[in-house]
């Protein structure tokens, strides 16, 4: 059969939404042109001060009532959207499934995000679900002529940190590995008093600057990121 521009169609996820659950298989339900918040909910003007970003799955796909196929099909933007202060961006992956949900989604998006370079060694032991740290400790450490000196640093809002155990040799039973990727709740510069704000919370318990790991001590590192071609 001849295929036409109305064969052309976006099914909706199971569940739309920013929760965890967002996503899933495909379902019947087309999106329909010319309707607005079909994918996304509405943008609000806290949105635009946040430079908020929502993540919505899709199934762009061919329905026609035979098992007629389109090959070479390729998914583009067409228009700009309205609003100049948004801008759409389309992801594929070969490791995003049907099932997938929010969470799953999240992880592949920020699989191009690495630890990068380092703030500070030697910061404070954190117990996991803990989401702060003291404002003191945001402070990159140097030396000069045999000297330690301390420079604050400005992290802000919505800026993506690591939180890192490292350390040479065996892994520790007590203080394992890992790499923690969080997001700064509110815009702060490190000095006397006053907290960190990050989220989601540290998952595992990591060791004090005086804990001493395979003859090493400082082991818990605070890092900015950097990025690569992950997608």
């Amino acid at each position: 059969m001849t295929i036409s521009r109305a064969d052309l169609k976006v099914f909706k996820p199971e569940q739309l939404g920013s929760s965890d659950d967002a996503g899933g298989q495909r379902t019947k339900l087309a999106v329909e042109s010319g309707k607005l918040n079909e994918l996304y909910r509405a943008i609000s003007d806290i949105d635009h001060a946040q430079s908020a970003v929502d993540i919505v799955k899709c199934y762009p796909a061919l329905d026609t009532p035979d098992t007629s196929i389109l090959l070479d099909g390729h998914v583009f933007i067409s228009q700009k959207p309205t609003d100049e202060l948004v801008s759409l961006l389309i992801a594929e992956s070969e490791t995003l499934s049907d099932a997938d949900r929010m969470t799953d989604m999240v992880e592949i998006l920020e699989s191009s995000v690495r630890a990068g370079q380092l703030i500070r060694n030697r910061l404070i032991g954190l117990l996991a679900g803990q989401d702060t740290f003291p404002r003191p400790y945001l402070q990159s450490i140097y030396q000069f002529n045999g000297r330690e000196f301390y420079e604050n640093i400005t992290l802000v809002q919505g800026q993506t940190i690591v939180i890192s155990v490292e350390y040479p040799g065996a892994e520790d039973a007590l203080y394992p590995r890992f790499e923690h990727f969080c997001q700064i709740q509110q815009t702060v510069t490190g000095g006397t008093g006053g907290l960190v704000n990050f989220k989601p919370a540290i998952p595992f318990d990591t060791p004090n600057y005086d804990v001493t790991i395979n003859g090493k001590t400082g082991c818990t590192h605070l890092r900015y990121t950097s990025q690569n071609d992950g997608i």
